[in-house]
């Protein structure tokens, strides 16, 4: 454990020094930027989907409900903002390259979820799966944000700019787990800090993006990673202890939310056992 928390204390230190030698150029902000989050989005699409499909795999789901799942996690929250602002069509319904992504990661982790387990060691609680969910985490929120504060012909405040990144970057997760029959994690103190890094580094997007600021995405990118790594690394130990213990809103008549729903439909082994090397992994 104290392993993996100071690797990701060096990659953090690293891609902080990389972001400021790229942007030391004045000339290059513009292009890194583009092509940055352009990148950060598809890397984002890909890890909402793959851990999509991989929550609805593990809750007894088949192909097309992986599929589902994992297509409503990765484009669900930019779906439910575009919503909001009345902005149509729906992004994804005008450019395919995003849900054709998701499709393709959705089938991928439902087929091919064992052997990249076995060969590549990636799972749904591992390292890969961390980063790319935190990059598209920064990148939804960042970018959710910027649609909101740069709509043409209305004057989006920034509240509402900031409700529209925390959407981009949370619903779809929200969605998925309700889906999957699971307490969202976005809305229970025992679990790591998601929501709100997302929320404060969109009102810091907006702030910035508002006041002119040349470099603001990329302010906020490293601001929006910080913190879901700094919840995931010390969760049991410092940050989320002591947010549990003096800043949580009380629970209604002292009751604790229940680890599990109860699922229906057969179980989770009979489920996936048809999949050829899917029996292991879910006895397991």
């Amino acid at each position: 454990m104290k392993g993996r928390k100071a690797q990701r204390q060096r990659l953090a230190l690293i891609a902080a020094l990389v972001c400021a030698v790229l942007l030391s150029d004045r000339e290059r902000q513009a292009v890194t930027i583009d092509r940055t989050f352009m990148a950060a989005n598809y890397v984002g699409d890909a890890s909402f989907a793959f851990t999509g499909s991989l929550a609805a795999g593990l809750a007894g789901m088949d192909l097309l409900g992986c599929n589902l799942v994992g297509f409503i996690t990765a484009l669900g929250g930019g779906t439910i903002r575009d919503i909001m602002l009345g902005r149509t069509p729906i992004f994804w319904t005008t450019m395919y390259d995003e849900a054709l992504l998701c499709i393709v990661i959705s089938t991928g982790a439902f087929f091919g979820l064992p052997y990249l387990a076995n060969r590549f060691g990636i799972t749904a609680e591992g390292e890969f799966v961390f980063w790319t969910d935190t990059v598209g985490l920064a990148a939804f929120a960042v970018l959710g944000a910027r649609v909101a504060a740069c709509l043409p012909d209305h004057h989006v405040h920034a509240g509402a700019c900031a409700l529209c990144g925390l959407s981009t970057a949370c619903f779809g997760g929200l969605v998925r787990d309700i889906l999957c029959q699971k307490p969202p994690r976005i809305l229970y103190a025992e679990h790591e800090m998601y929501a709100t890094p997302a929320l404060l580094g969109a009102l810091v997007c907006v702030w910035l993006l508002r006041s002119g600021g040349a470099a603001w995405p990329w302010i906020f990118l490293s601001f929006s990673m910080g913190f879901p790594m700094v919840g995931e690394s010390t969760s049991q130990q410092i940050s989320l202890r002591v947010l549990y213990q003096t800043l949580r809103f009380p629970t209604i008549w002292g009751r604790k939310h229940p680890k599990t729903l109860p699922r229906r439909g057969p179980s989770m082994w009979r489920a996936c056992s048809w999949v050829p090397g899917w029996s292991s992994s879910c006895a397991s």
